[in-house]
């Protein structure tokens, strides 16, 4: 059975070509384009190559929002799964951290 002309593999096979070449920037442009809703391929794709620093999460923070309410639900790999919940913990305690510094 081939991918080809399976949207989810397209968008793995560019996540991990830009992440391949060490373009990040492109690698973050395509999460923020593009809808992961039942993608669960390239969701995973995606999912290893973010970078999960507390700098990184609030730099790419609304496209990485975004694309974790898009993926959530989805059948990840082990790795991708943990990280996925790690990256949603990293993004909620921003929020927290950003709506307590405008209650202060």
């Amino acid at each position: 059975m081939s991918n080809e002309g399976n949207p989810s593999w397209e968008l793995l096979k560019q996540i991990a070509t830009a992440n391949n070449r060490g373009n990040y920037d492109e690698v973050y442009a395509l999460i923020d384009a593009n809808d992961f809703t039942n993608k669960a391929q390239a969701a995973d794709a995606a999912m290893l190559c973010i970078e999960l620093t507390q700098d990184s999460v609030a730099t790419h923070k609304a496209c990485l929002v975004k694309f974790v309410k898009q993926a959530t639900g989805l059948e990840l790999s082990f790795r991708s799964a943990f990280r996925f919940n790690l990256l949603s913990s990293m993004l909620d305690d921003e929020h927290n951290e950003s709506t307590d510094s405008k209650t202060e």
